[in-house]
């Protein structure tokens, strides 16, 4: 894992939906680079494709922040991968089911923890700051949380509900609460994963 290349862009285009994954067309700024249009990939910041793209381990325990207010995920990571999976989301969950999930992680800290498309829904720096602080504490020592971001249009003028900017907005916001060095972003093309390791 490497830190991010500030010149990377990728601006999302139509989307589409096969088999329970959201598909983008998308523009991708490669490094060597030449600025190329993939069509039809998975967009990987939330639900299945949010999962499948993660070095989550089997046997593992995860922490979903923002994960919704269905199951399928959680069945997903259990039945393909092993990973026991616990939602906690204040919008799509009951008060008694995240108080339920909370007392679990507190009790018993996770190895991995995911926040996938809920960063650049908080608009509120310290809304956000609550939120990356939840995911550091949950965490075993050496476990990983993995941030990840859409970039809405790529505007970065925020909306009503979308911030519309790049995972690197939040990087540094992220190494105020986990630490410098230990935050790197995803060594792929696209650019919206932020990962950190919990010391």
């Amino acid at each position: 894992m490497q830190r991010f290349d500030e010149s990377k862009e990728c601006n999302p285009g139509t989307t589409n939906t096969v088999e329970g994954y959201s598909v983008v067309d998308t523009f991708q700024t490669r490094r060597d680079g030449t600025i190329t249009k993939v069509m039809g990939v998975i967009d990987d910041t939330e639900g299945l494709g949010a999962m499948d793209t993660l070095p989550l381990e089997p046997g593992t325990r995860n922490f979903d922040i923002g994960g919704g207010k269905f199951n399928s995920t959680t069945m997903h990571l259990l039945e393909k991968y092993g990973v026991k999976n616990f939602v906690y989301d204040p919008y799509n969950r009951s008060k008694e089911h995240n108080e339920r999930v909370l007392e679990e992680i507190k009790r018993n800290p996770v190895d991995s923890v995911t926040s996938n498309s809920v960063l650049n829904v908080i608009l509120d720096e310290k809304q956000r700051k609550e939120h990356i602080e939840l995911a550091n504490r949950s965490l075993k020592s050496g476990g990983y949380a993995f941030f990840k971001v859409w970039r809405g249009n790529g505007t970065e003028i925020p909306e009503a509900t979308q911030s519309n900017k790049a995972a690197i907005h939040y990087f540094s916001e992220i190494c105020d609460v986990f630490g410098d060095y230990t935050v790197s972003m995803a060594n792929d093309d696209i650019g919206n994963t932020i990962i950190a390791r919990k010391r």
